[in-house]
């Protein structure tokens, strides 16, 4: 072999190698952009239950408030019936 075919050999090795780590760089990049999508989806799916928990709950503390001042109310409709 004459060192120019020795030196053409030795360039696509290199572009070989050169094309690998590309490859391997893409297939990294992918990955973590597939990680990051993933962790979005988590934290939108943590947002919208802790958005519905804390609208359950506050519900729940106005259906206490209504019964609470629906008690009062029969209390008080009964204190005035016992008056008359």
């Amino acid at each position: 072999m004459t060192r120019e075919s020795l030196a053409t050999l030795e360039e696509e090795k290199d572009l070989t190698g050169v094309r690998l780590v590309k490859k391997i760089m893409t297939h990294q990049i992918v990955v973590e952009i597939v990680m990051v999508m993933a962790m979005v989806k988590v934290a939108q799916y943590l947002a919208v239950k802790e958005h519905v928990v804390k609208n359950t709950e506050k519900s729940d503390k106005s259906k206490e408030k209504q019964n609470d001042t629906e008690k009062q109310k029969n209390t008080i409709e009964k204190d005035n019936s016992k008056r008359r």
